[in-house]
């Protein structure tokens, strides 16, 4: 249970291309009606994206399970002196 982030950077001659997958895993409040087992919940952002240097770039907003918080996915490249 937790978040999991994966990025790769690909280098182009006017920025970069970002290929990402975020998930988030959570135990739910509620019970299964089988056998009383917890329910997971599962949840995945995905997507490629160009980079601009110092230009932030949005990838998606994730609900914080049982609270009324959103976590914002934000990225942002600097180029390197």
């Amino acid at each position: 249970m937790g978040m999991n982030f994966e990025a790769t950077l690909d280098e182009f001659v006017n920025g970069a291309r970002l290929r990402t997958n975020v998930d988030q895993s959570a135990i739910a409040g509620e019970k299964s009606d089988v056998m009383q087992q917890p329910v997971i919940r599962n949840f995945s952002l995905e997507g490629a994206s160009f980079l601009t240097a110092r230009k932030p770039l949005m990838l998606g907003s994730v609900d914080v399970s049982g609270s009324t918080r959103r976590l914002d996915v934000e990225v942002m490249m600097e180029p390197l002196p």
